[in-house]
């Protein structure tokens, strides 16, 4: 297989060089044409999906393969001799896509939102392109080389823009059916998954976890109230709806002096069921507070018993900015709101959870350790502050 695989990639290369340079295979890099090929001429192929790639890709030269963690496919490319982003998807996950393209056309006007180039949405296909920057970098890597004040400086105007855009496009308050439907596909559905995980069997079994040498009560101690559809429907029932984000993570924040406020946004995520603001603002903290970019680049994970090890960084400008976000969202929100966005944020750990039970099986364990810690950091907090709450009032 491979000398044929090899075989056919000179012929290719033979027949480009002879056709003026033209790409039956829009790659430059040869070992992702290998790759390509070898599924290509495989016994397990997708014909229909081989077809479509070559068919939606026949006007660019692909550079490299940027994708994240979604289903969607992110490809740094060649397009008319500009370089550009192309995101694509097929089926279930193209019609998801596609909600981002109408997203971002939709609050392209009252946000800074990266620009549509091109947009394809056809025949259970979508694909939108994107301008690549020169001058732009992520977040992530604007905070650990810039600044700190520039850094939150970005950070606020992102969250205050949100919150005056979202005012405006309010739809309607939380009503209890929604929370319903969210509790039981993003909350209950999750923790089952969980707690039925094969690869998590064995420390699901323990009533505390040893994460790098400290201790913690395990999800196993809050199942009680993780469970309850009252408890839940507690913390989100004045939350209210609106046509948000929905993946505001630091990874999706773009910083560029050329835009006004110095970012604009990308990669948003529908399909939420609870679109609260609450929801997006939660997002910055799973990247601050529950330290998410990090732990993506964390490779490998080690699980004794109730023990678990792995060696993850968190830099002090993470605790800076997380303790700059907390003081802006308790000044800002009242304590119900600020409560509901902590409470946000252990659901998109329970969220995350399967994707990585299914598909990182060797780390799910590192991220349990993640969504362990947060849980227990989040019911320590406001069980606290609802104690001093209950002491004011009975002094009153």
């Amino acid at each position: 297989m491979s000398i044929i695989v090899v075989a056919f990639f000179e012929k290719f290369k033979k027949y480009s060089s002879e056709n003026k340079g033209e790409l039956i295979i829009p790659y430059t890099n040869e070992n992702s044409c290998l790759d390509f090929l070898k599924i290509y001429f495989s016994d397990i192929r997708d014909k229909n999906y081989i077809d479509r790639f070559l068919e939606i890709n026949k006007d660019v030269i692909i550079l490299r393969n940027c994708s994240a963690g979604s289903n969607a496919t992110t490809l740094q490319c060649i397009k008319s001799g500009r370089m550009v982003y192309r995101k694509y998807a097929f089926g279930s996950d193209g019609e998801k896509l596609f909600e981002q393209v109408k997203w971002l056309q939709n609050n392209k006007d009252q946000l800074y939102v990266t620009e549509i180039l091109d947009a394809y949405q056809k025949n259970n296909v979508c694909y939108y392109d994107m301008p690549y920057l020169g001058d732009s970098i992520g977040l992530f890597d604007y905070i650990h080389s810039m600044p700190l004040e520039s850094s939150w400086r970005i950070m606020e105007s992102v969250v205050s823009d949100l919150e005056s855009n979202y005012s405006k496009k309010y739809s309607s308050k939380a009503d209890a059916d929604t929370i319903r439907q969210y509790y039981d596909k993003k909350i209950r559905s999750n923790i089952d998954k969980i707690m039925n995980a094969h690869v998590l069997s064995e420390l699901t079994n323990y009533e505390k976890v040893v994460i790098n040498g400290e201790t913690y009560d395990n999800l196993t101690m809050f199942l009680d109230k993780l469970y309850s559809f009252d408890f839940w429907k507690e913390i989100f029932e004045n939350d209210y709806y609106s046509d948000i984000h929905g993946d505001l993570t630091v990874e999706n924040i773009v910083c560029n002096i050329n835009y006004p406020k110095g970012y604009y946004l990308i990669d948003p995520n529908g399909g939420n069921i609870h679109s609260s603001p609450n929801l997006d603002y939660s997002k910055l903290l799973q990247s601050l507070h529950g330290n998410y970019e990090f732990f993506m680049h964390t490779a490998k994970v080690k699980v004794n018993k109730n023990e678990i090890s792995f060696k993850i960084t968190r830099t002090t400008s993470y605790d800076v900015l997380y303790k700059r976000l907390d003081k802006y969202l308790k000044d800002t929100f009242d304590a119900k709101r600020v409560k509901s966005i902590y409470f946000h944020e252990i659901v998109h750990w329970l969220r995350l959870m399967p994707y990585k039970i299914n598909n990182d099986s060797d780390r799910a364990a590192m991220f349990y350790a993640g969504l362990v810690m947060v849980v227990n950091d989040i019911f320590e907090e406001f069980d606290n502050i609802d104690k001093r709450i209950g002491i004011k009032a009975c002094n009153v």
